[in-house]
């Protein structure tokens, strides 16, 4: 059996984006969770900078994670989350589990 993923996703908000963003949040959590192969998801604000937060996210694997992408890209939500941002986003795959 396939080994489980995990995915981080750091995204730094322009200031005037994070209340509107944070809002429809609970909306867009909903859908990833019913998405095939999502284990599921938290997003988190940073102490230090309230405008970035952080995604982590399970899922049964990385091509599930791919799907999930290419279905929000078609749906347009990745062009209106780039406009909210600063700065580029960065993920990082977490495949190995080291300890648990």
């Amino acid at each position: 059996m396939a080994q489980s993923v995990t995915i981080t996703l750091v995204l730094t908000l322009k200031p005037e984006a994070v209340a509107g963003f944070s809002t429809g949040l609970k909306e867009m959590l909903g859908d990833t969770k019913k998405f095939p192969g999502c284990l599921g998801i938290r997003v988190l604000k940073n102490k230090a900078d309230p405008n970035q937060l952080i995604f982590i996210e399970e899922w049964q694997s990385e091509d599930d994670y791919g799907k999930y992408i290419a279905w929000r890209t078609g749906r347009g939500d990745m062009d209106t989350m780039a406009s909210a941002l600063s700065a580029p986003p960065q993920m990082d795959v977490w495949p190995t589990v080291v300890a648990s």
